[in-house]
């Protein structure tokens, strides 16, 4: 740990000593942008952990020593068999601080060595394909249904699993922090400039201002605030989630991930990083609905569809007008016109068939 700085260290030392006496903790490891090198005084630290008997990752986060630390716990059965693509760049980036019977240390040489392979990029690239669809389909079905709100929320989105397609092609590390960043130089770099100009002009960031930044983290903080109030009020309805829904409301609405959250956006604002800010905030908060809609379906009762996203919230947000409307404020969802809407899942479409085009799986990454 000696390239961290001193409280950072201090604080991922005294995790490790605890975390070793766990038996069923096998490995631990420092990734992310600590691991890279190319965090900043505000940056959280990720920790990848190697768990016995769970069959699925969760994330936590905690503070320690003033350092914010997620805690990313994966089944030890991943790295004994098959690693699943998704833990790629974990894996890659991992310095290992502890790993008991070497497992960890195997399964990182592993993925290391094969990570550029044409054949390693390919099955990264598929997932991401498949996400960025299943957005897409998304889009198109609200559409199709007039929920305009929720069809351009899903086109962004689908755009941003596109752009992640170009990461992985041009071998770049994806993060939260340097999302937009990373996606320009991945676009010069394949020579597609034209989707992450698009993206930019689908989410407005090409509008971004100091003081519109600002205004978008006001906004998320209340936002979150009004939904963990929520979850705080209905904690019973969160035990009775599906495992995977409970731990990702539990990350998401913990109060410690809300700071520090707030804390990097608030360090990006400060070193004028403004795109990349409210990129953060609007994919932070895209993600937060989501997980909160699922606890109101489950408090009302009633099913979710997916595709009709923010016309549920609607629904389900009637006593709370401001609130809903403080959440399409926050994702630029207001004063839609459907021809726009339309144009826009259009042109998303056309993209997404272009990224296919390019990630046909025969073309070799450029390294």
């Amino acid at each position: 740990m000696h390239r961290l700085p001193e409280n950072v260290r201090k604080s991922l030392e005294r995790i490790v000593k605890d975390m070793r006496l766990n038996e069923r903790v096998y490995g631990i490891g420092l990734f992310g942008s600590w691991s890279r090198g190319d965090a900043e005084t505000s940056s959280d630290a990720d920790l990848l952990i190697i768990y016995e008997n769970i069959e699925d990752e969760y994330i936590e986060r905690i503070i320690s020593g003033g350092v914010f630390v997620d805690l990313d716990f994966i089944p030890k059965s991943w790295i004994k068999g098959i690693v699943p693509p998704e833990i790629d760049q974990k894996l890659c980036e991992a310095q290992i601080f502890y790993d008991r019977d070497w497992a960890l240390a195997n399964a990182k040489l592993l993925i290391t060595n094969i990570y550029s392979s044409p054949e390693r990029v390919r099955l990264r690239i598929k997932n991401h394909v498949i996400e960025s669809d299943i957005y897409f389909s998304r889009a198109a079905s609200a559409l199709f249904k007039g929920d305009l709100k929720s069809a351009q929320l899903f086109s962004t989105v689908a755009l941003e699993k596109a752009l992640i397609v170009l990461m992985e092609r041009a071998l770049r590390p994806i993060s939260n922090s340097h999302f937009i960043q990373e996606a320009e130089e991945s676009a010069k770099k394949l020579e597609a400039q034209s989707l992450f100009n698009f993206y930019l002009d689908a989410t407005k960031l090409h509008e971004v201002d100091g003081e519109l930044a600002k205004e978008k983290l006001e906004l998320l903080k209340i936002v979150l605030n009004e939904m963990s109030h929520v979850v705080n009020e209905h904690s019973k309805n969160v035990e009775k989630l599906h495992p995977k829904a409970k731990k990702n409301i539990k990350y998401y609405f913990n109060p410690t991930f809300i700071e520090g959250a707030v804390f990097r956006i608030e360090s990006l604002i400060a070193s004028n990083k403004l795109a990349e800010a409210v990129h953060y905030i609007k994919s932070l908060a895209a993600i937060a609905i989501e997980k909160y809609a699922i606890l109101r379906a489950s408090i009302e009762k009633s099913a979710l569809d997916y595709t009709c996203l923010i016309s549920f919230l609607e629904s389900a947000e009637k006593r709370k007008p401001k609130h809903y409307q403080n959440i399409t404020n926050l994702l630029d969802l207001d004063n839609l016109r459907k021809e726009e809407v339309g144009e826009t899942v259009k042109m998303v479409r056309e993209m997404l068939l272009k990224i296919r085009g390019r990630g046909n799986f025969n073309q070799k990454p450029h390294i």
